[in-house]
């Protein structure tokens, strides 16, 4: 959980963004994954390098 947050925080993601940062971690709840953690961080990754620092991006590919 704290890396996924570092991440966000220090990715230009919205440090005091708390209401998406709790939805994005609801994602660690998510029984369809083998490695939530893992695949969070992917995720936010992804949405980094192709310049998309929001919510609804990062929740679109992690439901691809």
């Amino acid at each position: 959980m704290k890396d996924i947050v570092e991440f966000w925080d220090n990715n230009g993601f919205g440090f005091s963004n708390v209401n998406a940062k709790k939805q994005l971690l609801s994602w660690l709840d998510d029984s369809s994954f083998l490695q939530p953690k893992d695949m969070i961080l992917k995720a936010v990754t992804i949405a980094c390098a192709n310049n998309k620092r929001k919510l609804n991006d990062v929740i679109g590919i992690l439901k691809n």
